[in-house]
């Protein structure tokens, strides 16, 4: 009974069905297929109603590309392969036929059959045939045409956006036009838009892909070549893709990261020895890190988003890795100065002038770098024979002529041997002993020689009796090569003549005295150079900490264009054109109004804790007032 039913209810169906879909649709269709080939030339353009007023030659090409999926995007050799369909459609009065004949409606044509329109992408990487597979062409009655070919879209971008690189929206234009045919016989015009997209598909759109196609619009315009100079009608299509890289995101997050705590060692101390490899990690980390960003971007003259970013930010790490090697110097320098002496007067002439110099005292550059400060000149000698001559003037002037003979005895003594002659008796043999000891004291770097102002510094601890130039001819007359050296030898003839009659209790109390007196002098320089490098800390920390950040936020409301969507623009090298709004600018003054706030915060803090004497004020010290030994009496006075 069931059977029954359903064969009655089949028999009426199919005696409703078109002729497209009756089983005699093949024999019709052959004919019919005949019937429209015969005498058809496919090489010559169709004629049809044109809706264009400079040709009534040829036809009009319905155009749309419907986007199925991201096939892939490789920005650095500036390529984007999408998965579309390619459809066109067109008129063709050769091929229509009336309905009445077999009551077909439509039928079909193999592309190679029929004309089928000279459509192409210019800025293609792969023509349409080798991408695209074939596909029968469907004909309908009134001889309007349909061909859709699914394919790979091979497209050599040139790239627009990619210059706020990781925050991009990349955009593409695709030209695509005739190549042989002219507006003359092929007309282009869209179809539903000129595109659509796939969304009833199962496997069209995206997942766990980078990008996406996030808006695409479509416009025609129409170009003119010379030779012959005729319109061509062009489809422009620019497609914006959207971005989707939490890695990407991510390092540029790492970035900045590993640069804050780059800066973090200028608020450890001197004495951690992690410091310097810690700044040394970090630089190297972000290195790694821009390495791995590079490979996802082209090698080009333009500077993007994130080259900024990264470069101002590797420069900071830098320079904290700098600061930190420089804290790390100064904390164990042990010298009273940086630079040599003849190098400050040398920039104090250049800067002042000669005469200025000159006048201010500062032409004799031992004096002014050694002596003057009392690190060259021992007080109690300076004490000694100021004292001695008020006191006993007959007597300071025959020790003195007695002194300044040693020293003319010394300028016409032609080697060792005359040191070794005379007395040799138990005191003197010790004497020669006690100033080879001291010589290797006094190298301590090993060298086999020692400066003429060091050997100068130890006779004013020893030779209490010798005035300053008498020293210094010492010295002088005592470097027989005049290099500037004394060797051993040397030294130890000099202290030999000079100091032939002191005693051996005091000159080793001298000894002590001048060790002493350079232990001293390296504390003290020590403590000035640690005090330094807390400075530069204290500084780095107020500089970078409000300095970078800042950054970071000024570029993260920045945004680079390149403007390569504009037609007609050029290739450019540097950074591109940037803009912000204005609450990206009140956003990025956030930094600098707080550290700004908390600055006169602390400064007001400090005064008003001052007034009421809970801090205070750093002791001056008696060097730093000026404060040194006087050219008559006994006490201190300050210099004018």
């Amino acid at each position: 009974m069931l059977g029954a039913l359903l064969d009655v209810i089949l028999a009426l169906s199919l005696a409703q069905l078109a002729p497209d879909y009756r089983v005699t649709y093949t024999e019709d269709a052959t004919t019919l297929r005949s019937s429209l080939l015969s005498g058809y030339d496919k090489i010559v353009p169709p004629r049809s109603n044109r809706s264009v007023t400079y040709s009534e030659a040829g036809t009009d090409v319905g155009l749309q590309i419907r986007f199925f999926k991201v096939d892939s995007i490789d920005v650095p050799s500036g390529s984007m392969n999408l998965k579309v369909w390619f459809r066109l459609s067109w008129t063709d009065s050769r091929l229509a036929w009336n309905d009445s004949f077999s009551g077909l409606t439509q039928t079909t044509f193999d592309q190679d059959e029929v004309w089928t329109p000279d459509i192409t992408h210019y800025n293609s990487k792969q023509g349409i045939p080798a991408t695209f597979d074939s596909a029968v062409i469907t004909a309908n009655s009134n001889g309007g045409l349909f061909w859709s070919r699914p394919g790979v879209l091979e497209i050599l971008c040139k790239y627009s956006g990619l210059a706020n690189f990781p925050r991009d929206a990349l955009k593409c234009m695709v030209e695509v036009g005739g190549w042989a045919y002219s507006g003359a016989t092929q007309g282009i015009a869209f179809t539903g838009g000129g595109y659509a997209f796939s969304s009833q598909e199962l496997t069209a759109g995206a997942s766990y892909q980078e990008f996406t196609i996030a808006k695409v619009s479509a416009s025609l315009t129409t170009y003119f070549y010379q030779n012959p100079s005729e319109p061509w009608p062009i489809a422009l299509y620019t497609i914006e893709l959207s971005r989707h890289s939490v890695f990407a995101d991510w390092i540029i997050h790492f970035v900045w990261i590993f640069t804050m705590l780059s800066i973090l060692p200028a608020c450890m101390s001197y004495e951690v020895g992690e410091r310097l490899g810690f700044g040394i990690t970090t630089v190297l980390v972000m290195e790694v890190a821009k390495q791995t960003l590079a490979a996802e971007l082209p090698k080009c003259g333009e500077m993007l988003w994130a080259d900024v970013f990264i470069i101002i930010s590797e420069f900071v790490a830098l320079a904290a890795l700098g600061e930190t090697c420089i804290v790390l110097a100064l904390s164990f320098y042990t010298d009273e100065y940086l630079f040599p002496p003849w190098i400050s007067q040398l920039c104090a002439r250049i800067v002042y002038g000669s005469k200025k110099v000159n006048q201010a005292g500062w032409s004799d550059t031992t004096k002014l770098f050694a002596t003057s400060t009392g690190d060259g000149e021992s007080s109690a000698g300076q004490y000694w024979r100021r004292v001695w001559r008020r006191r006993f003037p007959d007597a300071a002037s025959s020790r003195s002529e007695e002194a300044s003979d040693h020293v003319t005895a010394l300028s016409s003594t032609t080697g060792a041997a005359e040191v070794n002659g005379g007395d040799a008796s138990k005191d003197a043999k010790a004497k020669l002993i006690f100033y080879e000891r001291t010589f290797f004291q006094i190298d301590s770097s090993a060298q086999g020689m020692i400066s003429l102002e060091d050997a100068e510094k130890f006779l004013s601890f020893a030779a209490l009796d010798l005035e300053p130039a008498e020293r210094a001819k010492a010295v002088r007359v005592a470097d027989s090569t005049n290099d500037g050296e004394l060797v051993r030898w040397e030294f130890v003839q000099m202290c030999a003549q000079v100091m032939e009659d002191v005693p051996m209790d005091v000159l080793e109390m001298a000894q002590q005295n001048f060790a002493s007196a350079q232990s001293f002098t390296e504390t003290r320089n020590t403590e000035k150079w640690q005090s330094t490098a807390k400075s530069i800390d204290m500084y780095t920390r107020f500089v970078f900490l409000t300095f970078y950040p800042t950054f970071v936020l000024f570029m993260y409301n920045l945004d680079f264009s390149d403007q390569y969507d504009i037609q007609g623009s050029d290739m450019f090298a540097g950074i591109a054109t940037g803009s912000m709004n204005a609450a990206g600018v009140l956003n990025s003054l956030i930094v600098p109004i707080i550290a700004g706030f908390l600055s006169i915060s602390w400064l007001l803090s400090k005064k008003v804790a001052k007034k009421k004497g809970l801090i205070e004020d750093a002791p001056t010290s008696r060097r730093a007032s000026g404060k040194v030994m006087p050219t008559n009496g006994v006490g201190p006075t300050t210099e004018e």
